[in-house]
């Protein structure tokens, strides 16, 4: 059986390319990590662009990663659809933290930590997302042949600005 038929994503790829015709002027795929706020903004923006684009819960990304059929699906299209640029999308509510279970509604300070805590363990989340897409198996040769370039983008949903995450100096950086 034909590898598409089983594998949701490469089926998300074809109907977005247009029936399955493996032919694509789209050079860009995005993996965007579902949020009711980002959806809205980000995943319209980027099909207007001409992306093709893949949503995935934030939990789900890490499942689907350990499991292989996102990586099919990315190396599909960048061997079959022609895609050279990918780009992780994460937010800043992917993280949970866990809360003061006492029933006493935290002050002003403990909600700003707390918010603190949950952008950065979501950046970390997508920097290790990141890192594990470089790393595998099938898309690490795509890589270092530079038939596909990766990326990583972080929406802050409190002000809805992105961030881009910048390799040399390891960190999230304004976008422009």
């Amino acid at each position: 059986m034909c590898p598409a038929l089983e594998n949701s994503y490469i089926q998300s790829l074809e109907s977005q390319i247009g029936g399955g015709s493996h032919t694509s002027t789209q050079t860009s795929l995005a993996i965007v990590s579902s949020n009711p706020n980002l959806d809205m903004t980000a995943v319209s923006r980027l099909r207007e662009a001409g992306a093709l684009v893949l949503r995935t819960e934030s939990e789900a990304l890490s499942r689907a990663l350990e499991g292989g059929p996102l990586a099919d699906a990315i190396a599909w299209a960048a061997t079959e659809a022609g895609v050279s640029n990918l780009t992780l999308i994460g937010h800043s509510m992917a993280a949970t933290i866990p809360l003061d279970q006492s029933g006493v509604s935290p002050g002003l300070m403990e909600r700003m930590q707390i918010r603190n805590e949950r952008v950065g363990a979501s950046k970390l989340k997508l920097k290790d997302d990141l890192a594990w897409f470089v790393g595998h198996p099938q898309i690490e040769p795509l890589l270092t042949e530079e038939e596909l370039s990766i990326h990583a983008l972080f929406y802050l949903q409190e002000s809805g600005n992105f961030l881009k995450y910048d390799l040399e100096s390891d960190e999230f950086v304004p976008l422009g």
